[in-house]
């Protein structure tokens, strides 16, 4: 018969269409799941204002250090490395070059799905496992508040924001303006180890990052902005995972020097129906 359309399979490498990937079985734990090199992750809770009632998280960060191992984040900023090249100039996918291609510049901020690079769905696949394990024995409250349960997470169908998984790639002036994802769940990884670059950071806002706009007003930069200061800025070693609701206001800060690689995938799970399992098989 058919074979299931899979992260490895040559449907997906093609960018068909794809529902999120099959039920997963295996590992059935954090620690199972992580590379040996990687300690257990812990999360820690951030609020970016008071719970509305007892398990609330509608203003939730959490941060999980050593999350993602430096093997993992040097293989995806590799992976967005060489799309980028060849999204850049096509003519690198050819052989012999094709010097009728005509290349584009480099824009500040690029992002890169991964759909194309089957190393980097191997690895998204992993991490995304990793996660909801992770979700059902750290944060089970939030697990319920989110997919209407806290077990199984990885028997359910998930549903990614377009693009996505994806790396962003800032350079000098690169930023991501404020914005809501609107998905369950949004998980960052900062991949580049100390040094790789200057400024950039995740800024996040507990409410609307719009101050009233007054006109002929700049922003301390000179910008013609009406952003009020964020709440909070995340600046986070390499292979710490960032995860927090789709509706937290977030943004990528301007870098001023050298490269940022950021992983990210937003997303949501549902359960399961016979429709989706037509799609997937």
């Amino acid at each position: 018969g058919a074979r299931p359309l899979t992260h490895d399979n040559f449907a997906f490498r093609r960018g068909l269409p794809y529902a999120g990937p099959a039920p997963l079985e295996r590992p059935t734990s954090v620690e199972a799941a992580l590379p040996a090199a990687v300690a257990p992750c812990q999360c820690v809770e951030l609020l970016l204002q008071p719970r509305l009632y007892e398990g609330a998280h509608d203003h939730s960060i959490f941060t999980i250090p050593h999350f993602a191992s430096p093997q993992e984040c040097d293989s995806l900023i590799s992976a967005a490395n060489q799309l980028l090249a060849r999204s850049v100039d096509p003519s690198r996918t050819l052989d012999p070059p094709d010097s009728t291609y005509i290349s584009r510049p480099v824009s500040a901020r690029e992002r890169i799905p991964l759909a194309a690079s089957c190393e980097a769905i191997h690895h998204h696949s992993i991490l995304f496992r990793r996660l909801l394990l992770l979700i059902e024995e750290q944060l089970p409250q939030l697990a319920r508040n989110r997919f209407g349960r806290s077990v199984g997470l990885c028997q359910m169908h998930a549903r990614y924001s377009a693009g996505e998984p994806a790396v962003n790639i800032y350079q000098a002036g690169g930023e991501f303006a404020p914005h809501t994802d609107n998905e369950h769940l949004t998980m960052l990884i900062p991949l580049d180890p100390v040094g790789a670059f200057e400024g950039g950071g995740t800024a996040f806002w507990a409410k609307s990052h719009h101050r009233p706009h007054v006109d002929g007003q700049l922003a301390p930069d000179g910008a013609d902005r009406s952003w009020l200061p964020p709440h909070h800025v995340l600046k986070l070693t390499a292979g710490t995972a960032i995860l927090f609701g789709g509706n937290v206001t977030h943004a990528g800060l301007p870098v001023t020097s050298g490269t940022r690689h950021v992983f990210v995938v937003s997303f949501t799970l549902t359960p399961w129906c016979a429709a989706d399992r037509a799609f997937a098989f």
